[in-house]
Parts: structure tokens; sequence; C-alpha cells
């Protein structure tokens, strides 16, 4: 079923400045002395809207977080391992800037050349990602020209980086995430009845309280 989305690839991205809001929530293992990505499923997907961003010689500035670090900055809740991952998906250089805001983050943005992709460190270093705060959308708004979301697994949230930035830029939709509503419209609007649905997660949180019943 085609949906009426707009898509990534619908925009006008070359040498334009594109905010990409990915779902880098990834769970982490131990590998040796360092923490490596131990399901990078979420990545590849993430990787499509990336690569079709860098062919067509966009500057990618990549958003997302990991964990639930509460506001502050918590070096365990770096995105450095899940930025290692993406290096090796994506098979070009990636960078992880370190700070999200402030004059530095401009300056490095501005710097980017069409085809490159950076990655700013953990948005929930900040208590105005998932507060929604104006200020905070104002400064993050002013590092991009184009949004793109390619999280849909957080939508859902009305947090700065999903209903903030849009209100303000040019707007699209990822590859997977255009795709994923095709396929629920699909089960909403062409199954044949009756359809059972399954649904399911895999945080330790949603097992505990599924025990408990």
């Amino acid at each position: 079923m085609k949906l009426n989305l707009p898509c990534v690839t619908d925009a006008k991205v070359t040498g334009k400045r594109v905010l990409v809001r990915c779902d880098l929530d990834v769970p982490l293992v131990k590998n040796g002395p360092e923490w490596g990505v131990g399901d990078d499923t979420r990545l590849q997907l993430a990787v499509k809207t990336l690569s079709y961003l860098q062919s067509k010689g966009a500057r990618a500035v990549v958003l997302g977080h990991l964990g639930r670090p509460g506001g502050k900055r918590d070096d365990n809740l770096s995105l450095a391992p899940v930025v290692a991952q993406l290096r090796k998906l994506l098979k070009v250089e990636v960078e992880l800037f370190p700070n999200l805001l402030g004059d530095k983050a401009v300056d490095r943005v501005g710097k980017l050349q069409n085809g490159q992709i950076l990655v700013m460190e953990n948005l929930r270093f900040y208590p105005g990602e998932e507060k929604n705060e104006p200020e905070f959308i104002k400064q993050v708004v002013s590092l991009g020209e184009i949004y793109v979301n390619e999280s849909f697994a957080v939508s859902h949230r009305e947090h700065a980086s999903i209903v903030g930035l849009p209100a303000h830029l040019e707007s699209y939709f990822g590859i997977n995430f255009c795709q994923e509503a095709a396929r629920l419209a699909k089960i909403f609007h062409e199954a044949r009845r009756p359809v059972v649905i399954l649904l399911g997660g895999r945080k330790k949180s949603k097992l505990d309280a599924a025990y408990m019943l």
C-alpha cells in the first residue's frame, strides 16, 4: 500500500545539512576491555537512509540516544561503540562529536563536506531533549536545514528530536520509517479478516512486568 508520507527520497539534499534522528539505542556487550554492539539490527535499518544521504552528497548530522542517562552526561552511555559499528556497516569514516550544543558544535557542523556523516553525542545527555524545551530545540535546529525522522521505534515520544525539530525545519521520513508505515497500513487496510497481531518487546522492565501478571 502506497502512503503519502514525505520520504527522504523526495527531498533535495545535496549540499544540505540534514539532521537525521536515528534509533541508536542498541544493546551493548563487553568485548574484552571495550564495549561493543550486541545486536546491530537497528543500525542496519538506519544505514539505508544514511547511505542514501551520503550517495546524494548530503551533509548528515545524526541524532540519537542510548539508554536513560536522565539528562546528565554518562560516559557509560556514550555513543562511541555505536559509531564504531556504524563505521563498519557504512564502510566510511563516521565521526562522533562530543557536544551537541554550543559554538563548537555549530562550527564543526559548518565544516562538514558533501557526503560526510557526523554523529552527535547522546541526545539524552541533555534534559531539554526529553522535556521538549524550546531553547534546546532552537539550538539543535540551528545545526540543520532539513530534518529526517528515521527512528520509528521512538516516534510515540513527545521529545524535542521527534516533535520539536520537524516543527521548524523542512521535514521528511527515513527510508525504513516509510517502509514500516506502509507495512502497518497494509495490515490495517488490506489484510483479510480476522487478523492476529503479536506484539512484543525485549526491555527488562517490560519482561519483569509480564512476570508479575
